[in-house]
């Protein structure tokens, strides 16, 4: 007897589908607690957790000009398409889903000892970064993140290309609308960002979805593909700072001396979370 059960019609597919968006819509939605821990420090964030643009009017003359220029692309990037409808057409693209599910991971476990935020826009369109991840303690920009939602192919080698030269021979990655920390600690600017070493995260479709279904949507709770993904991401960026050292031994002297202090700097990484918050080390 054939085991009709195997067989999946289009229907069970639709339902999945819609399933499995309901879900990355609520994932996304927890971005919006990461948010209220951010602005509890200051750090100019939308409820999506990325740093916005008009928080630094104070400090350029051209913020204007550049959400004009963004908002552009974005209807671009949109076809056009609604501003109702834009938003849940850009939480369709697995880019952004796994940039999504980045950055929860890496705050649930960086919090403490640095500050973990999604890059403005401009900064993802124009400068090609999602994340930012900087040492408190230190004020040192420790590396800059591009999420990439395929692990083969001429676009992830071009990837790999470009972010190696961008490390060893470009002097690393700008983020224009950046943060720094004071001296003590207690105040966070709003600045420009120079020579952040800068890597790529790839990830395949198969694992961004369990990793939907699996993340915990809570500050104090990690599952199992959290904690996985914490040591993916910290094998990843080690391997990716040894081959751009390797590759560019005389690279710009600023550029040497923070992926030297990036290979430190994972390499007392644990894998832990602490349930407090503050700047106490991980």
């Amino acid at each position: 007897m054939k085991k009709f059960e195997k067989f999946e019609t289009p229907v069970q597919n639709s339902m999945e589908e819609r399933a499995y968006f309901e879900r990355v819509k609520d994932v996304n939605k927890f971005l919006g607690t990461i948010a209220g821990e951010l602005r509890r420090e200051n750090i100019p964030v939308d409820d999506e957790a990325r740093i916005t643009i008009g928080a630094f009017a104070d400090a350029y003359p051209d913020t204007k000009k550049d959400m004009l220029e963004i908002k552009a692309l974005q209807r671009k990037f949109n076809q056009n398409v609604p501003a109702s409808e834009a938003h849940e057409k850009r939480l369709e693209s697995k880019g952004e889903q796994l940039e999504i599910l980045a950055a929860i991971a890496l705050f649930k476990k960086l919090r403490n000892r640095f500050i973990v935020a999604r890059t403005s826009l401009y900064d993802d369109y124009k400068n090609k970064v999602d994340m930012l991840i900087i040492e408190r303690a230190t004020n040192t920009p420790l590396c800059t993140i591009d999420e990439v939602s395929a692990i083969g192919g001429p676009k992830f080698e071009q990837k790999k290309a470009f972010t190696l030269e961008q490390n060893g021979r470009r002097h690393g990655a700008t983020v224009k609308y950046g943060l720094s920390v004071s001296e003590d600690g207690t105040q966070i600017d709003k600045t420009e960002m120079l020579h952040i070493p800068s890597f790529y995260l790839p990830l395949p479709p198969d694992r961004l979805a369990a990793g939907m279904k699996e993340v915990e949507l809570s500050l104090e709770k990690e599952s199992e593909f959290e904690n996985n993904f914490f040591e993916y991401f910290k094998t990843t960026i080690a391997a990716q700072t040894a081959g751009a050292l390797f590759a560019y031994p005389n690279m710009d002297n600023t550029m040497k001396k923070r992926l030297i202090a990036l290979q430190d700097a994972i390499a007392n990484m644990d894998n832990t979370m602490e349930a407090t918050t503050g700047k106490t080390a991980l």
